[in-house]
């Protein structure tokens, strides 16, 4: 888990450093967007028919 975050956190550094933050914020933003879809699509498909 450590070793993992850490990877992560220097990634995120070079990221920024590398590109403005804006940009990364809207990488960000669409990875939350196509996760959030996901989830959604699964439950939809486990879930044939939801209670209104």
């Amino acid at each position: 888990m450590t070793g993992g975050a850490k990877s992560v956190l220097s990634t995120v550094r070079a990221r920024v450093a590398t590109s403005s933050i804006l940009d990364w914020l809207r990488a960000l933003v669409r990875r939350v967007v196509a996760f959030v879809k996901e989830l959604f699509q699964e439950d939809q498909s486990e879930v044939p028919a939801p209670p209104a």
